[in-house]
């Protein structure tokens, strides 16, 4: 037997029960670091294996072998979320399980654990639907609702994790499981919001939305216009029917590889999304218009990309980028923000400073109505749910920076503002949690309940939790 972190028969076995398009690389072995590449270009893998699996099956073969051989799964689709690096154990790729249906009378779709949302958007639209998604269209949509799912509609539509009716799993015995409200509920609901440690999510069938347009896009602005228009933003916010969502990102952009209007920039991009299930598109256009004329009127507008969009055209609103790139995130819930904060904020980040940070965003995230309506749980597992505000940094895609440049920059920002932060923050915007960090990803009773499904279904921690 090789000093592998299983014994070579266990390897060979496995790689014999899975699928022909599974894939198993040691670490070392061609074709390892292109099976383990993912979004963020940053992500140090070096697990002892990187798999790649297929179908359920698979899952179910690697979650036993992982189990046997006490080697921990950490799961990736696309990589977004893979900040810490990995030195042992398995790093299970999920990007081949890819499969789309859709129930159109039903309203429903299923998903593969693969999938990101822009791959699936079209054929949703096609359909008639609007799936709820959170701001990118690059993510991997298990991944995200795994967190939370907060988009630009989630005022009034809530976020991602809300829509999700059932989900197939592989629990740490290696079984297969259909989790839902009915089957299995206390890990149903810990899965939406609870994010890591818990189950393979294999599959999750959503509940969709028949609606066609809603109005949304961003106003951009530079210079001199930034400091009026961001506190007119704050006043804004705290005025904004729940049709309305929105966010205030500051965006450095780098000299080249973008369009030419915003090479080399510092603008102050506020995002937009209005919503309105039961308007017709001129008068989604009409409110949409009116709700946001003060934001226009605040200061000289460099661009607008304010229009009608389609279902699958919500990734307009946030522009994220595509990637792969390098990247660090940190963020913070807040409990509410004032003028003194806008101050305080662009004393380190507005036009003119010298931070790491490519994008400085504070998302407006109160909850609407629609939420409780739907009767959903969700809420209760998600952090940072029940704060207004969240604010998010996005450490400048140089890799030279991130030792030193980016840890020093948030640790001056975040203190500078903590009188404005709330007890909690969000899984998905935490970057790599550490210990510290994690006790803030879920209020204390949630914390605990989720523990307790841990526990329950993974107690010997076959699924990392990641810090």
């Amino acid at each position: 037997e090789a000093m592998g972190a299983a014994p070579d028969s266990a390897v060979a076995e496995l790689r014999a029960a899975l699928s022909p398009e599974a894939v198993v690389f040691a670490r070392g072995e061609a074709g390892y670091a292109e099976e383990a590449a993912g979004y963020n270009a940053a992500s140090k893998i070096g697990a002892d294996y990187v798999i790649g699996i297929a179908n359920e099956d698979d899952a179910v073969a690697v979650v036993k072998f992982a189990a046997a051989n006490h080697l921990p799964i950490v799961i990736g689709a696309t990589g977004h979320g893979q900040y810490r690096p990995l030195t042992e154990g398995i790093y299970l790729r999920t990007h081949r399980l890819n499969k789309l249906t859709i129930d159109k009378a039903a309203h429903t779709y299923t998903v593969g654990a693969g999938l990101r949302w822009f791959q699936i958007l079209p054929q949703i639209r096609e359909a008639g639907l609007l799936a709820v998604t959170g701001s990118s269209a690059s993510v991997g949509i298990i991944g995200l609702t795994m967190g939370g799912g907060v988009g630009p509609l989630s005022r009034k539509l809530g976020i991602a994790a809300d829509r999700i009716i059932s989900y197939r799993v592989v629990t740490a015995d290696g079984e297969a499981k259909v989790v839902s409200k009915d089957s299995y509920p206390d890990l149903f609901q810990a899965l939406k919001g609870g994010k890591v440690g818990l189950a393979l999510v294999t599959e999750a069938t959503f509940d969709a939305l028949e609606l066609e347009h809603v109005y949304g896009g961003g106003l951009f602005f530079v210079g001199d216009a930034i400091e009026p228009v961001y506190h007119a933003w704050v006043d804004w916010t705290k005025t904004l029917p729940v049709e309305a969502t929105t966010s205030a990102n500051i965006v450095r952009f780098p000299p080249v590889g973008v369009p030419e209007i915003f090479a080399g920039k510092t603008v102050l991009h506020i995002r937009y999304g209005y919503v309105d299930p039961g308007a017709s598109d001129e008068e989604l256009r009409e409110r949409g218009e009116a709700t946001i004329a003060p934001i226009r009127a605040a200061g000289e507008v460099y661009h607008d990309t304010l229009t009608l969009l389609a279902a699958d055209e919500l990734g307009l609103i946030h522009l994220d980028p595509d990637g792969p790139l390098p990247m660090a995130v940190h963020g913070a819930g807040l409990i509410d923000i004032d003028h003194e904060f806008v101050d305080t904020l662009l004393s380190f980040a507005g036009d003119g400073k010298d931070i790491p940070f490519v994008a400085t965003e504070v998302r407006h995230w109160g909850h609407g109505g629609e939420i409780e309506a739907a009767g959903a749980n969700t809420v209760n597992s998600i952090g940072g749910a029940r704060q207004p505000y969240h604010l998010l940094t996005i450490a400048t895609p140089v890799e030279e920076l991130f030792a030193e440049a980016f840890p020093a920059a948030r640790d001056a920002f975040y203190p500078a503002l903590a009188k404005w932060a709330g007890a909690e923050t969000n899984y998905n915007w935490a970057g790599s949690p550490d210990d510290e960090l994690w006790k803030k990803l879920w209020s204390p009773e949630v914390a605990k309940r989720l523990e307790a499904v841990r526990a329950k279904y993974d107690p010997n921690h076959v699924f990392t939790t990641g810090h």
